[in-house]
């Protein structure tokens, strides 16, 4: 009975071993274990990146099997990852390598961020907004983000310096950007009078050099045209060098403007 008391002790104990090396972490006899580790992404490519540990050591971990969250849990990719994210990985090491199986980026919030501000510069499919909450943010565009402008369906190019825009997207805190899936442009409409001289016409557009040293296109589809007293006239009546009053409305900052009144003053009679 002793005997066999003693060779069941034995066997608990070489059952328990593996855990006890496990527990053991990195000091363990085996090279290949199971930890996790928080630190910053320093460069990406493909499906592997680079992580700087908080533990002090750099190592090469291969992503291409991990399940990839955002901070609190949505989904990610892995070509969302950004040097200078803070992340926590779990996987399987082996020296420097590491075999990720849960990736978490804590700087890539889990709900799409909105953002308003004012366009301050763009490059290319990117732009930066000066937004009051968060500073200046670069926001990245692609394929599949939507414009808008005013509601109405818009494109990248409708996004000028000194636009107002709403941002719906993913915000990186680490690096300061937005990989944007909305680009609202908002749009403020203001009356406008200008006073100038008709340099060409075109259809119902008109090009007027305004005494303010400015030169603005005017769409006089819809505007009312008359005499300088008032007699209704139409646009084929006009001629370049013909002084113009012109009443309309335009975009803040634009110098296209939809025309309401048109008055060429030159025309008396």
């Amino acid at each position: 009975m002793k005997r066999t008391k003693k060779i069941a002790g034995v066997v608990t104990a070489l059952a328990m071993l593996p855990f006890m090396a496990f527990a053991q972490g990195p000091s363990a006899s085996t090279s290949v274990h199971l930890s996790i580790w928080t630190g910053t992404v320093s460069s990406v490519s493909g499906n592997t990146f680079t992580l700087a540990a908080n533990n002090g050591a750099t190592y090469t971990v291969d992503a291409s099997a991990a399940k990839t969250h955002r901070r609190f849990g949505a989904i990610m990719q892995v070509a969302d990852l950004q040097p200078g994210d803070s992340v926590v990985v779990k996987g399987m090491a082996d020296g420097s390598n590491i075999k990720a199986q849960v990736i978490r980026d804590t700087s890539l919030q889990a709900k799409n961020g909105v953002f308003s501000g004012k366009v301050a510069a763009i490059n290319g499919s990117s732009f930066t907004v000066q937004s009051g909450a968060r500073g200046s943010q670069t926001v990245n565009t692609d394929s599949a983000t939507v414009f808008k402008k005013n509601g109405q369906a818009a494109q990248l190019s409708d996004v000028v310096v000194g636009s107002q825009v709403r941002v719906t997207g993913v915000w990186d805190k680490a690096n300061n950007n937005i990989s944007a899936k909305f680009v609202n442009v908002v749009v403020r409409m203001a009356r406008i009078n200008i006073s100038g001289s008709l340099s060409s016409v075109n259809g119902n557009s008109l090009t007027v050099s305004a005494s303010n040293g400015t030169t603005y296109t005017v769409d006089a589809s819809n505007a009312r045209i008359v005499k300088k007293f008032g007699g209704k006239i139409s646009l084929s009546d006009l001629n370049p060098g013909d002084s113009l009053k012109i009443n309309g409305r335009h975009e803040i900052g634009s110098v296209s403007v939809m025309a309401g009144l048109v008055r060429d003053t030159s025309i008396t009679k």
